[in-house]
């Protein structure tokens, strides 16, 4: 599990600063409860959701109202093992759909699987088989997620479906093994002159990777022959007259090379995360509202939130970074954000205690070619939040479950102490939280990915 983790933070700069190694005691830099008027602002304006199953809810009216007319919705989730952060999603992308028009749900899963899984085998399979497929476990076979998947496979026969896409570039889903290899030879032999020695290279390259993602490293020679094998298949396939050309395969493609830059080269995959997003958005749903399903990390639309954190913790773990990291740091929101302006909100999700999953797996498994599931069945305490956190005020206060927009505190200085950014391995840390996120959800007690929900 540290392994995974320590890949991921090399990706994430969230996370590599919250494992930094730095000294950072569980409530460091947390103030006392009581005379911090920021946060007695927060409780005062958060508005309780009641039961998630009972909707619509007042807090659903407010949040409509934040929401306005933004295009894109981007719900988050503090850890992937958060089993009340899924379900209480789930009844938030219910309304989202019913109440206010959303109708294409984007998950942080497999761009070519998702996308192009939902549009050949939905039909066959159902919504629940394509996810299974092609979606982390975790979102897409556990007791929490079977509401969802419930619900989306009712509108999939509907008058009114809700369309299922994907957003990363790793190809971790068996539609990309079953159908990427043979689509993108058949392209390479009727549109460009690649010839067969190279392609069969290619090949080789391409079949590695889908199984091993994780662990393969190809030689110099094997990343030259993939990267401009799939740069000459893109510029014939952009050749081509308007009438003949496949903006999704031209995609997939531009996906696939962002996929190898990202494994092998150390480039950003949120930076292809928000292209994939763009090119939905603009080519493929252009006059549709889009729901974003991801972690946290991975919503913020301002890394300023992070890196100007006046969190004592935070700045240490920067001294010494270098700048051009830093310019080059980005996140899925922070691109949208970019691209749409005021028509993105980003909704992160606040847990304060009860119970979470801690094995979550994203990867593979290189002997079988399937999604590792983890153990779903075992879960841990999660400790509550200390006292003058945001969380542990609003369960003082007597909230089960809330909304609060964060756009009253935009401007004025100060900030709020949070576990925002991954509770398995970061402690609370003091941030303008309304500088990355629009608005926040609170869950008072989550529970694990397999457990009830109260």
């Amino acid at each position: 599990m540290r392994e995974r983790f320590i890949a991921l933070a090399l990706a994430c700069p969230v996370l590599a600063f919250g494992c930094s190694g730095l000294p950072a005691p569980h409530g460091a830099g947390v103030p006392e409860a009581g005379g911090d008027p920021i946060l007695q602002r927060a409780v005062s304006l958060a508005r309780p959701l009641a039961n998630p199953a009972d909707v619509p809810s007042p807090a659903l009216g407010a949040l409509a109202r934040a929401i306005g007319d933004a295009r894109i919705v981007m719900l988050g989730e503090p850890w992937h093992g958060d089993g009340g952060a899924i379900r209480l999603r789930g009844e938030i992308v219910r309304f989202l759909h019913d109440s206010l028009g959303f109708d294409v749900l984007a998950f942080e899963s497999d761009f070519f699987s998702t996308t192009h899984g939902w549009e050949t085998e939905a039909a066959v399979r159902g919504a629940a088989g394509v996810a299974a497929d092609n979606i982390y476990p975790f979102w897409a076979t556990t007791r929490a997620a079977a509401p969802l998947w419930e619900y989306i496979e009712r509108q999939r026969v509907g008058s009114r479906p809700l369309d299922v896409v994907g957003l990363d570039p790793k190809h971790v889903g068996a539609t990309a093994r079953r159908s990427l290899p043979p689509e993108l030879e058949r392209r390479l032999v009727e549109l460009t002159d690649v010839p067969a020695e190279q392609r069969r290279a290619f090949h080789s390259v391409l079949e590695n990777y889908l199984k091993r993602e994780q662990v393969y490293r190809p030689t110099p020679d094997e990343l030259a022959v993939f990267f401009t094998t799939l740069e000459a298949l893109e510029r014939a396939m952009r050749a081509r007259p308007a009438a003949q050309r496949e903006p999704f395969w031209e995609q997939a493609v531009r996906n696939l090379i962002g996929a190898g830059e990202y494994a092998w080269r150390g480039a950003s995959r949120d930076r292809v995360m928000g292209e994939n997003l763009l090119w939905l958005a603009t080519q493929r749903y252009p006059d549709r509202r889009i729901i974003v399903w991801a972690h946290n990390n991975h919503i913020i639309t301002d890394k300023w939130m992070y890196y100007g954190a006046p969190d004592t913790v935070i700045q240490r773990a920067l001294l010494g970074r270098p700048h051009a990291r830093i310019a080059r740091a980005t996140y899925l929101g922070a691109e949208a954000r970019e691209y749409f302006g005021p028509k993105v909100y980003s909704l992160g999700l606040l847990s304060h205690a009860g119970t979470f999953t801690p094995d979550i797996r994203t990867n593979v498994d290189v002997s079988t070619g399937e999604f590792e599931e983890g153990e779903f069945g075992v879960v841990k305490p999660l400790s509550p939040t200390p006292a003058g956190t945001l969380e542990a005020a609003l369960a003082q206060a007597g909230h089960r479950t809330a909304f609060l927009d964060l756009a009253p505190f935009r401007g004025p200085e100060g900030a709020l102490a949070a576990r925002v950014l991954d509770y398995s391995v970061t402690p609370p840390r003091r941030m303008r939280y309304w500088e990355g996120f629009d608005g926040f959800l609170f869950i008072r007690e989550t529970v694990g990915l397999n457990e009830p929900w109260p």
